[in-house]
């Protein structure tokens, strides 16, 4: 190990972190290392796109980036705010008020993750970590054919609103004169 990162080391100094990290974890067989973690695994691959979404810049700058970011994120604000974030980013989160958008048949669970159960049941696994960032309210939106996942959550805690009427008659006011 201390010799990968000797050399590495050298390589962190001029290329983009995403390539860095990436080496080191293929170097160290490191997902390997995590097995059947799932969980873990998710949230090494989360940290991989976020350090190539980063670009070009440095190791040592990504490592700053992300370190002022999470202390930020830690500290309590008086101020309310509002956080927009992946299912994977929010694990072990909690808010007052969660509003989860395009619980959609197709797009959560996504359409790819139906062909095999394993599949079915992980996106399962990460919709209950989603709904259960919650402290108070939970607000879930669909547009046509709801996730299947809507049909599990027991229907004394669901309320079910529609806008659709308000929408029509505003539209048909508005279009009749």
């Amino acid at each position: 190990l201390l010799t990968i990162i000797k050399e590495l080391r050298s390589t962190a100094e001029d290329k983009p972190a995403y390539y860095v990290i990436q080496a080191l974890f293929e170097r160290t067989s490191y997902l390997d290392y995590l097995g059947k973690d799932d969980e873990k695994v998710e949230s090494v691959k989360e940290f991989l796109n976020i350090a190539e979404v980063y670009g070009d810049r440095t190791l040592s700058d990504f490592l700053n980036f992300v370190l002022l970011a999470t202390n930020e994120d830690r500290e309590d604000s008086v101020e309310e705010e509002v956080s927009l974030m992946t299912v994977h980013a929010a694990k072990g989160l909690e808010f007052p008020v969660v509003f989860m958008i395009g619980i959609n048949k197709g797009q959560f669970p996504h359409q790819r993750s139906m062909s095999t159960p394993e599949g079915l049941e992980e996106e399962r696994r990460l919709f209950y970590v989603a709904i259960t960032r919650a402290k108070n309210l939970l607000y879930l939106s669909y547009s046509c054919d709801q996730s299947i996942f809507l049909d599990d959550l027991p229907p004394e805690q669901i309320v079910h609103e529609s806008r659709e009427r308000e929408f029509a008659k505003r539209d048909t006011e508005k279009f009749s004169t």
